[in-house]
Parts: structure tokens; C-alpha cells; sequence
């Protein structure tokens, strides 16, 4: 196979209030935002994978829709789902995303697969980059339990790139051209739960001091 906002706004002048102890809504359709941090393709590498999971869908005949380009990234680490967002977890969200220290990377997304769920979402995953968006993952974890955070932090976490939802599975298949960019920063995400739409509230440029 041959491939090629909205923005909060806050006062980063006042300290952040301590995380809120609200619970979160554990549920799959419960929330009304999601909060993640992520990291997103370049828009022609965007539109490369979009067009792809069409292209997939076609050959496949598969049901489900292909998400649109604007919304394709990696997440790295959930924060959970809430009702509204929490002015409070996104202040300390922030705080330990400007404390990351980590060098830009190449990542290359090089075969296509469906994972097993019940609703299989088809996603993009490849090794070149898989260990940095671990180290990245660790980086971020470790600053969020330093403001009091733990987010949802799993024991498994296999980077990867969501291009649809279908209940038809593909077996994994290799790529002649790998979905390739260069990672040089990252976003905290606010998803609208089923009215797909991101709000970046954030970008953080990777470096090394």
C-alpha cells in the first residue's frame, strides 16, 4: 500500500489552586470533556492518514467513519473525564508540562491493525519513536504526581494513532511508506465527548536545557 480553537484562558501568574478532589466519571459515555495530553501529526501527515483510513475503509468495506484529519494524534497521558472542565487539574496539568525536558524525535508509523475491543478502533502503530513517547509518557507522569495528580496512568501503554472504530477487525498489515514526522512539541488536549472538536489548551516544545 503506497501513502505518502479554541484556547482557555488562564492566569499563569497566580499560582495553581491544589488539585480538586471531585470524582471523575468513570463511565465510557458519561463525561462531557476529555483531558489529554497528546501529540499531533503536521497537517500533511495529518491529511496522508486520513486519507489512508479512507482508502482502508473502501478496501475493507468497513462501516465506521474515518476520523477527520484535524483530530488525528498520539495520546500520551489521560487526565480523565469530567463534567466541566477543571480550571484547577488543567493549572497543574500545565505546571508539570513546562517541566519536561526531553530532545525532539523522529516517530514513523510503518503497519495498520485493529486492536481487540469490542468496538475495535483500527490504529496506526510503528517502533520508530515508540520509546520516546514512553519516555515522554514517564516524564509527564512523574511532574503530574509532583503537583498531586495521577491521571490514568495504565500498566500497558502501546503508542498508536486511532483512524476509525469498526466491529469488522484487520489483521496487521505493514505499510510501503511509513506515516513519518518529526515530534517537536506537545498539546494538552480537551476533547468534546461526541462533538469532535479539540480545544488545545497548551503547546510545550520539546528541548534540552
Amino acid at each position: 500500500m503506497t501513502l505518502g480553537n479554541e484556547q482557555l484562558s488562564l492566569d499563569f501568574n497566580e499560582p495553581p489552586a491544589p488539585p480538586s478532589s471531585r470524582r471523575r466519571n468513570s463511565g465510557p459515555d458519561l463525561g462531557k470533556s476529555n483531558l489529554y495530553f497528546a501529540v499531533l501529526p503536521q497537517l500533511e501527515t495529518a491529511n496522508i492518514a486520513a486519507h489512508l483510513a479512507d482508502q482502508l475503509r473502501r478496501e475493507h468495506r468497513l462501516s465506521g467513519h474515518p476520523r477527520p484529519a484535524r483530530l488525528l494524534h498520539i495520546s500520551v497521558y489521560g487526565l480523565g473525564r469530567f463534567d466541566t472542565v477543571p480550571d484547577d487539574i488543567v493549572h497543574a496539568a500545565m505546571e508539570s508540562a513546562v517541566a519536561v525536558q526531553m530532545a525532539p524525535f523522529e516517530l514513523a508509523l510503518d503497519s495498520v491493525l485493529s486492536f481487540r475491543q469490542e468496538v475495535r478502533p483500527l490504529v496506526l502503530r510503528g517502533a520508530k519513536g515508540r520509546e520516546e513517547i514512553r519516555s515522554l509518557r514517564a516524564e509527564l507522569r512523574r511532574g503530574l504526581r509532583g503537583v498531586g495528580l495521577e491521571g490514568e496512568a495504565k500498566r500497558q501503554f502501546e503508542p498508536h494513532m486511532t483512524l476509525l472504530y469498526d466491529r469488522k477487525a484487520i489483521s496487521e498489515t505493514s505499510l510501503e511508506k511509513p506515516i513519518a514526522w518529526t515530534v517537536r512539541e506537545f498539546v494538552l488536549v480537551h476533547s468534546l465527548i461526541g462533538q469532535s472538536k479539540h480545544d488545545y489548551l497548551g503547546r510545550w516544545s520539546l528541548h534540552l536545557q
